[in-house]
């Protein structure tokens, strides 16, 4: 067995990615085992059409160019991060540095005087609005 580090929502989705397309790959084999798929369909569905992506998939993380360390309050600043930041990265829209867009998987941002309730488990209701009871202790003469 080998050890996944996903490292976020992005990561498992990958992972999601490849389940799937390990699932693809045996549907192939076993269509090629019992004599439905020919060897040339099958080495061009498992690696010239699945195998591309999956290798792509891979690939793309070396192709990433890093993290900068630069804050929003570092852009705003006009600081040395942030100018190193443009260099390597090019400019930024304006609604990403303003905090009006961001990736659906980005966690929520909390201000000074922020009034809004975090969400519960369930996404109805805050955590402090289940009251939770300790069990008391039985009897033995109650358990008779």
């Amino acid at each position: 067995m080998t050890p996944v580090f996903t490292g976020g929502q992005f990561g498992w989705k990958a992972v999601m990615l490849l389940m799937d397309y390990d699932g693809i790959v045996r549907d192939v084999l076993l269509a090629h085992h019992i004599g439905l798929l020919g060897n040339n369909q099958r080495q061009q569905m498992i690696r010239v059409q699945g195998g591309h992506a999956m290798r792509s998939l891979c690939n793309f993380p070396v192709k990433f160019p890093g993290f900068s360390g630069a804050t929003r309050d570092d852009f705003a600043a006009n600081n040395a991060k942030a100018r190193a930041a443009r260099e390597k990265f090019g400019e930024l829209p304006q609604d990403i540095l303003e905090g009006t867009r961001r990736s659906e998987f980005a966690p929520a941002i909390h201000r000074d005087g922020d009034q809004s309730e975090p969400m519960g488990l369930l996404g109805d209701a805050s955590d402090e609005d289940v009251e939770v009871t300790p069990a008391q202790p039985q009897s033995d003469e109650s358990s008779r």
